[in-house]
């Protein structure tokens, strides 16, 4: 029988550690060690090459996460009892937190834990001036306005901390394939990975997944994948769109974004130190390590939201005007317009130093 409602199993033991691979000339990456419901969980990095997960005829190589079991419990002849687990429709076992924690005073700062909560408007931002670089490390899970990005600002690279773990490596299922890695939000907040099929009330839809975790408990090792759709198909349409949602963004979004573009551009601790860029000198130092193929992009990026800040910024003087001549000095309802102005501001240096080192 299902469940009234999806189950998260908490394991019995959880391990992570740190692996010495020789075949991968000594790199070390990341392996989780899961004990639940009488098994014991290897979850491993790998990596494999585009052809063998049908990406076409170029031999790229990319990480993916495999997974394998055996079971702790022994059958009456000594054996071990490879049975299939006991989990029932709707239960997933949850293998930990790939998220930080909510910060209220500041929804985007970075933790230990190697990621950001980023607004959805910022993440656009980061992802479009990256070429979508970290669009497999951004996780929207639940119903806020969102992002958990695991990636460094100045890169667009997996964070070092993130690459300590193995949730960072999960990737996203292909066509036809049944994401057994589920992403929740958990009552803390943060983003937690759970392995299963996920059931829906559709039986046969569930067995047709669960068919492809049978060779787990045969003893061969399996890859496990996670359901993320990013909703584009080619690049020329994620830039129309990414750009087109730029031009729509409201003013909290605007200001968020600068705010992201300094990260990405400038020092971080220079930006948020000083409130504004530094000296001309410093800045241009700090701007020469960001990559030079990603300029045009970024530069695309500052006059959009400069068109987009300034037609609000014109909306709300002219409302200012109207309601300047309707009442008799009661300002209350007035929107306070000096974050924008600030906004723009800063986005004219960010222009004029990306000239800069295009030129």
């Amino acid at each position: 029988q299902a469940t009234a409602a999806e189950t998260w199993v908490a394991p019995d033991m959880r391990l992570e550690e740190m692996v010495e691979y020789t075949t991968l000339n000594g790199m070390k990456l990341p392996r989780l060690i899961v004990f639940a419901r009488g098994y014991k969980f290897v979850f491993r990095v790998r990596m494999i090459s585009s052809k063998t997960i049908g990406g076409g005829e170029n031999n790229k190589e990319h990480f993916g996460v495999f997974a394998s079991c055996t079971s702790m419990q022994e059958s009456g002849n000594g054996r071990t009892n490879n049975q299939e687990i006991n989990l029932k429709p709707g239960e997933l076992i949850d293998l930990g937190v790939l998220s930080p924690p909510a910060d209220d005073e500041d929804e985007e700062k970075s933790t230990t834990e190697g990621g950001n909560k980023k607004t959805l408007s910022s993440f656009i931002v980061k992802n479009f001036v990256h070429k979508y670089k970290m669009g497999r490390w951004g996780v929207v899970s639940g119903h806020d306005n969102y992002v958990h990005d695991l990636t460094d600002e100045r890169t667009g690279k997996l964070s070092a901390p993130a690459s300590e773990r193995v949730l960072s490596y999960f990737r996203k299922r292909g066509k036809g394939e049944f994401p057994t890695i589920n992403a929740r939000i958990g009552p803390d907040m943060r983003v937690h990975f759970l392995f299963g099929v996920q059931y829906q009330g559709n039986w046969a839809e569930y067995e047709a997944g669960m068919q492809e975790l049978v060779p787990l408990f045969s003893g061969r090792e399996v890859e496990v994948t996670v359901s993320r759709h990013y909703g584009f198909g080619s690049k020329q349409d994620a830039d129309a769109k990414h750009l087109q949602c730029i031009g729509m963004f409201q003013m909290d979004d605007i200001v968020a974004s600068v705010r992201q573009l300094e990260r990405c551009l400038l020092d971080s601790s220079s930006s948020r130190d000083n409130g504004s860029s530094s000296s001309t000198s410093s800045v241009v130092e700090e701007q020469q390590r960001f990559p030079f193929h990603l300029v045009e992009r970024a530069k695309q990026v500052v006059i959009c939201l400069e068109e987009r800040g300034q037609t609000i910024l014109d909306m709300l003087t002219g409302a200012k005007k109207s309601q300047s001549n309707g009442r008799n000095g009661d300002d209350s309802s007035i929107i306070d317009e000096s974050p924008l102005v600030s906004a723009l501001d800063k986005l004219k240096e960010l222009s004029r130093i990306l000239d800069q080192r295009h030129s």
